[in-house]
């Protein structure tokens, strides 16, 4: 006979991973009409430009996608909910990704699979980013479902090596740049060797991601799309629960 011992971490991913099941399971139940936003798309020479205005290239990446990629979240749950995504280089106001994204598209085929990461190379921040990157969404072996004639890619069946954590940009840190990168893995399945990470927003082992070294390793060539957008600390309104009224910080020399 044995005992488990179940500690206050455990506990703790086991809600985490409760609730993020629930939320799948609401996402999947919706009705089609609300469930594919509409179609956005930008041209090559559109997303270059902005890869180079922001300094996206040479940051983070050497050579621009040349699709958009669509993170569409919900900005609220009302029957016509508006949605609002990463452009590039919009601003957007940190609280609407506290969720992970609704919806998510790109140019796609159902014969291939696909890594998607989401990372800020300004942390702690722009003027100092001494942990550049700190990722914030991992997920590789993405393969695709044909929906109402759309493909799309399924994350919730794929291959999560980080979970989804959401901008946290310190107060006096600037904007930080959260970018959406998509590669299009070139061999098929790939047997990630990556620690997973849950999704704990100061977890030191999301910092000094690079994003280069990480498809240098995996052999997954350039991106085939982007978006990214730009976020900065502001404060949250207090709840009626006994959700904290701001996001937790991480304390840095700045």
């Amino acid at each position: 006979m044995f005992t488990l011992k179940i500690t206050r971490a455990f506990r703790l991913e086991y809600s985490l991973n409760a609730l993020c099941a629930l939320w799948v399971l609401r996402i999947r139940a919706l009705t089609p009409t609300t469930a594919i936003p509409p179609l956005v798309t930008k041209g090559a020479a559109e997303i270059e430009e902005a890869l180079l205005k922001h300094a996206v290239i040479p940051d983070v990446i050497d050579k621009a996608p040349k699709h958009f990629l669509m993170a569409s979240f919900r900005e609220s749950e009302a029957k016509k909910a508006k949605f609002l995504m990463p452009q590039l280089g919009n601003i957007l106001d940190p609280k609407v990704m506290r969720m992970y994204p609704y919806h998510l598209n790109w140019p796609c085929d159902n014969a291939s699979m696909y890594t998607l990461i989401m990372t800020d190379p300004d942390y702690p921040s722009k003027q100092r980013p001494s942990m550049r990157e700190w990722h914030h969404w991992l997920v590789g072996n993405i393969h695709v479902v044909v929906k109402e004639g759309n493909f799309l890619p399924d994350i919730f069946e794929s291959d999560m090596m980080s979970r989804y954590v959401p901008p946290n940009p310190q107060n006096g840190t600037g904007f930080h740049r959260y970018i959406f990168l998509v590669y299009k893995q070139p061999t098929g399945r790939i047997r990630f060797e990556e620690k997973y990470l849950p999704p704990e927003p100061n977890d030191i082992e999301r910092g000094n991601f690079s994003t280069r070294r990480f498809a240098e390793k995996y052999n997954l060539g350039d991106p085939i799309a982007v978006s990214f957008s730009l976020c900065e600390w502001v404060k949250l309104q207090p709840t009626t629960t006994s959700e904290p009224s701001e996001l937790t910080t991480f304390n840095l020399n700045l």
